[in-house]
């Protein structure tokens, strides 16, 4: 596994994941490194999202598009 050193962390932050890990029984290491995958989840979540909202469009009719559009005068 890869080893990560974060410089200069806001005493702020340091002290919610110090709070967050108490309060779930884990390391400060097992915290941080559990909401970076959830952080990495809800990215990946997001772009399934926006691409089901995309318009389905078939191939055939992207071909027949450009095919139309190379029509000779």
């Amino acid at each position: 596994m890869a080893t990560l050193l974060v410089k200069d962390v806001p005493d702020e932050l340091y002290t919610a994941f110090s709070k967050l890990a108490a309060q779930k029984g884990l390391t400060l290491e097992e915290a941080v490194i559990e909401v970076l995958k959830q952080s990495a989840n809800k990215d990946k979540e997001l772009e399934k999202l926006k691409r089901s909202l995309l318009p389905k469009i078939k191939a055939e009719t992207i071909v027949s598009a450009i095919k139309a559009g190379r029509v000779s005068d």
